[in-house]
């Protein structure tokens, strides 16, 4: 193969086989394979026809093996752009901004990837898309089994989420995602100084590279302490185009409880609610119903704290302990009506609907299919 590539350097195929034959070599060590194989991998050109490939095993390289989920990212993007029909680019994407604590981003690319997915099998997806929201703590087992966070054979994933964040922050130094991960791992344990101090050990981009989760994680930390102007400030530098949940959530906070500008808080929380990870966002409904309330709107402040109260008892752990004992049962269509329950009350149209979908390919299907269908 070497002799060939010295004969054809700009062979895309012979490239990626290379790289494939490198990482299998049982005669390297993980690092002696790697490095060279990602060397193979990036000789492949945007012109040709295995650009998306190559970047996207580049890409699994630096994740899985190389620990370096700011580096994967982008090559995982790159692929998605060349390729949007790759089921392991949308797939690898999907569980990267999943375990590096950003599954309130991570709807489009599961999404493109639940689109791909083949009817019999999207069950198992819209399960996983439930775990990874409601139970991101046990969500990644199998990754992080694989990629050494969780010790072979045991059956428990405690303290895999910290060894996780601590480590991509060690092999991916350059990237202020992995500080922020780290940092928002701490805030959400009730530390926040720590957090800072992880926050201001990334490095500082331009500004219009500056990464939203950091910004995100850096607002609430600030807050969290009281330093309401440097809060301010790190909110004035986020770069536009403004949107997402993200971005309005911690513009309502600010909003909030520094500027005390209240009718833009109602404003803004609006714009978070209405997004997807802002319908289980149980404590920004309270928040925005306390600013109805100082804007005199006493009406619509009562209603959504109803609803408020609504999503609160369905973010319940015995709820949830029943959502999943029925998710071990994904060829019962009379459980699985359960969860279409759940998602209706959620107000999260499209995952209810995707499970009736499901439901209903289920009721169509032998019973052999049923009972084989995990």
């Amino acid at each position: 193969m070497k002799q060939y590539l010295w004969l054809h350097p700009n062979d895309s195929q012979a490239r990626i086989l290379m790289a494939e034959a490198l990482v299998r070599d049982d005669d390297l060590t993980a690092e002696e394979g790697v490095r060279p194989a990602i060397n193979h991998l990036q000789q492949v050109s945007e012109s040709s026809p295995q650009f998306a490939e190559a970047r996207m095993r580049e890409g699994r390289l630096r994740f899985l093996v190389l620990l370096q989920p700011g580096a994967a990212e982008k090559l995982f993007r790159q692929a998605v752009a060349a390729d949007p029909e790759s089921v392991d680019a949308n797939l690898l994407l999907w569980k990267l901004l999943d375990m590096t604590g950003r599954q309130s981003m991570s709807g489009p690319s599961f999404w493109r990837l639940y689109d791909l997915t083949p009817e019999r099998s999207r069950g198992m997806r819209l399960r996983d898309w439930y775990l990874s929201e409601f139970h991101p703590g046990t969500a990644n087992f199998a990754f992080d089994e694989m990629m050494g966070f969780v010790a072979p054979g045991s059956t428990s994933s405690e303290g895999a989420v910290f060894k996780r964040l601590l480590e991509f922050r060690e092999q991916d130094p350059k990237s202020q995602l992995t500080h922020a991960a780290l940092a928002e791992w701490f805030r959400l344990q009730g530390d926040p100084q720590h957090a800072l101090f992880l926050l201001q050990q990334a490095p500082k981009p331009d500004a219009v590279h500056q990464d939203p989760f950091f910004l995100a994680t850096h607002v609430e930390v600030l807050i969290d302490l009281g330093e309401f102007d440097r809060a301010t400030e790190v909110m004035n530098s986020w770069p536009k185009p403004h949107s997402g949940y993200s971005f309005w959530r911690c513009r309502g906070i600010v909003n909030d409880e520094v500027l005390k500008d209240f009718q833009a808080a109602i404003t803004d929380y609006s714009k978070a609610l209405s997004a997807p990870p802002g319908k289980t966002d149980w404590p920004m409904m309270e928040r925005k119903a306390h600013c109805l309330v100082l804007a005199h709107r006493n009406a619509e402040a009562a209603e959504l704290r109803k609803k408020a109260k609504v999503v609160e008892k369905l973010m319940e752990q015995d709820v949830h302990q029943r959502m999943r004992r029925i998710l071990t049962e994904l060829q019962r269509p009379e459980g699985l009506l359960e969860m279409c329950d759940f998602y209706r009350k959620l107000g999260r149209t499209r995952e209810m609907e995707s499970w009736q979908r499901y439901i209903r390919f289920l009721k169509q299907q032998p019973p052999v299919f049923r009972r084989s269908n995990l």
